[in-house]
């Protein structure tokens, strides 16, 4: 009886049972941590080059289904270090507005990459476009909009689902109308 007083009192080693039932929370909240800012960054760099690919087009005088696949191209580096091989999906339309018509429609469009991830949110060609409320397009003028779809699967903590991150920019073409595609 002595004996089971004796250990019920000491105190030795509560410090190593509190971490043993601790630690694995705490290993769990930093996995967690690391997988969340990872998946912020990867967020933020589809932003990016949504907006990239977006901008060189509307930049062109023309726009051609080569240089939208040489952009295509260049997706692996701006979206480092993240493995883009087979993950990623690139859409980039041209939405008109025809004089006459009172909603705009998808001109054009160019895509590249893992078509099965996702397809356009806008529309498709020939079709009256999904635009946001309150973007106004003049007439007989176009918008260039790209689409970036990622499948993302966890790196750390695969008890998250994966799922499809999708970011689109809209930009107005600077140097032309870019109200078709040119070969």
């Amino acid at each position: 009886m002595s004996r089971l007083a004796r250990f019920l009192r000491a105190t030795g080693g509560v410090a190593a049972v509190e971490f043993a039932l601790c630690a694995p929370m705490f290993v769990f909240l930093m996995l967690a941590t690391a997988e969340i800012g990872r998946y912020q960054l990867l967020h933020l760099k589809l932003a990016n080059a949504a907006m990239s690919v977006g901008d060189l087009v509307a930049r062109g005088e023309t726009a051609s289904r080569a240089e939208i696949d040489l952009l295509a191209g260049i997706m692996p580096s701006m979206l480092a270090p993240f493995d883009v091989e087979n993950r990623i999906a690139l859409i980039v339309s041209g939405v008109t507005l025809t004089a006459g018509q009172t909603a705009p429609t998808v001109a054009w469009r160019v895509a590249s990459g893992r078509q099965s991830i996702g397809s356009s949110r806008i529309g498709a060609v020939g079709v009256v476009a999904d635009v946001p409320p309150g973007l106004l397009i003049p007439d007989e003028e176009a918008l260039v909009v790209a689409e970036v779809f990622y499948d993302y699967e966890p790196w750390l903590m695969r008890i998250m689902p994966g799922r499809v991150i999708y970011d689109v920019a809209w930009y107005r073409p600077r140097a032309a109308r870019l109200r078709t595609l040119e070969d």
